[in-house]
């Protein structure tokens, strides 16, 4: 009988123990009893692996503790005290205590280490206090330009600052971060941080067009608006939103019209012709839509660039056009045949060679023959080409196709 009051007075003592060690006032108690900050750090680490939601007083506690502590200055002891924050800052951050996150904002300045300035912002980011966004989202900000100003050299050494910024953020999944996360996703930043981005900004939106107008209209890298661009319309975004940041990339790549540098202008043609080939794709039947891709031929029309440039240009706005099929886009198809017609018939220069000219009537009539049903000005300027003794064989021969098709 004996042995067995001694078995279970020994099991109570063995489960009390282990519900001792579980417990808060057991650690607030273990914690108080550190005589240094290495043994701050140790017992806060042990804390790290035990905490549940009645530690958080412990926690604050321990935060305030480190904000008055200060910015360690002697540097053999700034490693440990730097990890004794850092343990605080992720069990705060796995416990999302709420309270911690202005104070864990301010020992992100005490930090010297990239990798645990990184961890503290992570922690934000999982408690999810919506007044640190705009903070982190200057902070992405700030990072981006620096990065823009010295490229890799801009940022070296703080990747991984940078990665656990981008973690929050993606934590907040609010939409107003979208524009700092872009940029970090196309190739400037290290892959690592570029694929987080990437996943990151599925997060924040699934309808980027909604929030990407004023990214087209003031990022100054065109490289980058056009990247955008392409990634707006292989989004989950509606057709129409789609639509109104195609239009917007065309304004914007008219917008630069006269730069003298070339890159620029290699990249203002490449902006129009992705913006215009995508309105195409997408049946963009606003009437801006159509005169917008209208503004960009006459504009075609002026750059003396190389032939075979300009032309695959014009191709660009004749393959739209006719894909939209809209009145007011087959209307845009027939002022231009209307215009060729009345050149040649006054022999006057088109603005075009021989060959190059072809090929552009060449590509309206046949759009006009696909789209131009029941329209009598259409028949017109194909009944003038078909009889006119100042086009080659090939072109009639285009017309009279195009008018069979019509029905004519």
């Amino acid at each position: 009988m004996l042995k067995k009051l001694i078995i279970i007075g020994l099991t109570f003592i063995f489960c009390l123990s282990l519900y001792a060690k579980n417990d808060a006032k057991y650690f607030r108690k273990i914690y108080s009893q550190a005589v240094d900050i290495k043994e701050k750090r140790d017992k806060v680490k042990e804390i790290s692996l035990n905490a549940d939601e009645t530690f958080k007083s412990l926690i604050l506690d321990i935060l305030d503790e480190q904000i008055n502590y200060g910015i360690e200055r002697n540097v053999s002891i700034r490693r440990d005290a730097e990890e004794w924050i850092l343990y605080t800052a992720k069990t705060a951050g796995s416990l999302k205590i709420t309270e911690a996150s202005i104070k864990l904002k301010a020992l992100y300045d005490y930090v010297t280490n990239n990798i645990i300035r990184g961890e503290i912002l992570s922690a934000i980011g999982k408690i999810g206090n919506k007044d640190n966004l705009s903070w982190l989202n200057l902070l992405m900000k700030d990072y981006n330009d620096a990065h823009r100003r010295g490229g890799a050299a801009g940022t070296k050494g703080i990747e991984e600052e940078i990665y656990g910024l981008v973690s929050a953020l993606g934590e907040y999944k609010d939409p107003s971060s979208f524009k700092y996360l872009f940029y970090a996703s196309i190739p400037n930043y290290s892959e690592k941080i570029r694929l987080l981005a990437s996943e990151t900004i599925k997060k924040v939106t699934n309808d980027p067009a909604s929030v990407a107008s004023d990214m087209i209209i003031s990022e100054e890298r065109l490289d980058i608006v056009i990247a955008l661009v392409n990634y707006i319309y292989n989004s989950q975004s509606s057709n129409d939103g789609k639509i109104r940041i195609m239009i917007l990339g065309v304004e914007r790549g008219l917008a630069t019209l006269g730069s003298k540098d070339p890159v620029t202008k290699r990249l203002q043609e490449e902006l129009k012709d992705t913006a215009v080939t995508n309105l195409g794709n997408l049946k963009a039947s606003s009437p801006e839509a159509v005169r917008m891709i209208e503004r960009k031929w006459d504009e075609n029309f002026l750059i003396k660039d190389s032939a075979k440039e300009n032309i695959n240009r014009i191709l660009t706005n004749i393959d739209a056009l006719e894909k939209i099929a809209t009145p007011e886009a087959v209307s845009v198809l027939i002022n231009k045949i209307k215009y060729f017609n009345d050149k040649t018939k006054d022999g006057s220069k088109t603005g075009y060679g021989q060959n190059e000219g072809a090929l552009i009537m060449t590509a309206i009539i046949r759009a006009l023959g696909n789209t131009a049903k029941s329209s009598e000005a259409a028949y017109d300027e194909l009944l003038r080409v078909k009889s006119a003794a100042e086009y080659g064989e090939p072109l009639r021969v285009e017309a009279d196709k195009a008018l069979k098709k019509l029905g004519y």
